[in-house]
């Protein structure tokens, strides 16, 4: 691994975020719900590689501006990020022995050399190194589900049961979670100096 080092100008790293959202009620038990939901990271903590070789013929190490020394990691306070969302929900609340919750995000999130989450670029390509957060997960989609089985005392089916019967098919209920998403970003990478 490169040797570490960092700028002594620390900035408190802050996250800003708005929202807004518009609920309806269509029938009873049944909603539905539409939202905008952004933020932005300021001054997170980043990553570059300095003391890196710009390209060109001829030995490595020379074209280094310090020769002495390999790559070096250096961390300073002036990384971004930010996350902009369409969030959509629709609600049946539990009634006749039924819900059903459904929910569907559209994001992008986007960062630049700041949220160590993938590799650090040479600092002369800081301001050009920017593209989705490698948790970016552009498309969610989850549902959730209550049914009451209508088997039993009280039900549509077999309601005149005996006890023991009643027991063994009374009472029953159906449930799933369900979700659908886009897979993460992935980036192939060296391990080694590029240089």
């Amino acid at each position: 691994p490169a040797p570490t080092t960092g700028g002594t100008d620390y900035a408190t790293t802050y996250t800003q975020t708005w929202n807004f959202n518009v609920q309806h009620e269509f029938a009873n038990n049944v909603a539905v719900e539409a939202a905008y939901v952004g933020n932005k990271g300021t001054h997170m903590q980043s990553s570059s590689e300095y003391n890196v070789p710009l390209p060109g013929a001829g030995n490595i190490q020379a074209r280094r501006p310090y020769p002495q020394w390999g790559v070096l990691d250096y961390k300073i306070w002036g990384g971004s990020s930010t996350y902009n969302s369409l969030q959509a929900k629709i609600e049946k609340r539990f009634s006749n022995g039924f819900s059903l919750l459904g929910s569907y995000t559209f994001s992008k999130c986007l960062d630049g050399p700041g949220s160590e989450e993938g590799g650090s670029p040479a600092f002369y390509l800081d301001n050009r190194y920017r593209g989705p957060c490698n948790f970016n997960v552009p498309h969610n989609f989850v549902t959730s589900y209550v049914w009451e089985l209508p088997f039993g005392h009280g039900r549509k089916f077999l309601s005149t049961a005996g006890r023991v019967a009643d027991f063994l098919i009374g009472g029953w209920q159906w449930q799933g979670i369900n979700t659908y998403q886009s897979g993460v970003p992935y980036s192939v990478g060296i391990s080694t100096d590029r240089a």
